[in-house]
């Protein structure tokens, strides 16, 4: 169950966990990951991306009483969903922030901090989701492609084995 689908999750997460213990659920995650907000949409930075998720792993944790699975990304680009004549505004999804400048590295860095979360005391959880395979229209994708390569793989290869 992704956490963004729990009614009530920011406001009252009791009462949330309340309702996932009553439905049989065995565990929560995140759809893809928080992301930073800069002052002008609608760029969101990678970097802050990060930096935000590595700090959600353990606030989500603490939210509930299920076991909860971290989730990493690669980037978030919405923007092919919508009438590319429109005037991309702030209306919410698929009119949504843009995470364009990630690299391998910094991914790396990310599934780096995820491993070590779920193998530390403080998880609850024992996978790293990562989003996503081919999700083109989104802008996430681990495939290769002519900019990076297999870098992105090798990075999960690297930290993963």
């Amino acid at each position: 169950m992704t956490l963004e689908n729990i009614p009530h999750w920011e406001d009252d997460p009791e009462k949330s966990n309340e309702l996932l213990k009553k439905c049989g659920v065995d565990g929560v995650s995140t759809y893809c990951c928080p992301v930073i907000h800069r002052e002008k949409f609608p760029e969101a930075g990678y970097p802050e991306t990060v930096e935000n998720g590595i700090l959600e792993f353990e606030k989500q944790t603490k939210k509930t009483d299920l076991p909860y699975q971290v989730n990493v990304i690669t980037s978030w680009d919405p923007s092919p969903r919508t009438v590319q004549s429109d005037i991309y505004g702030d209306y919410g999804y698929p009119y949504d922030w843009l995470i364009n400048d990630s690299t391998p590295e910094l991914f790396e860095k990310f599934l780096r901090a995820a491993k070590e979360f779920i193998e530390s005391d403080k998880s609850t959880g024992d996978t790293v989701g990562i989003y996503a395979w081919n999700e083109w229209t989104e802008g996430g994708y681990l495939e290769p492609d002519t900019e990076n390569g297999y870098a992105y793989l090798d990075a999960i290869k690297r930290v993963f084995g």
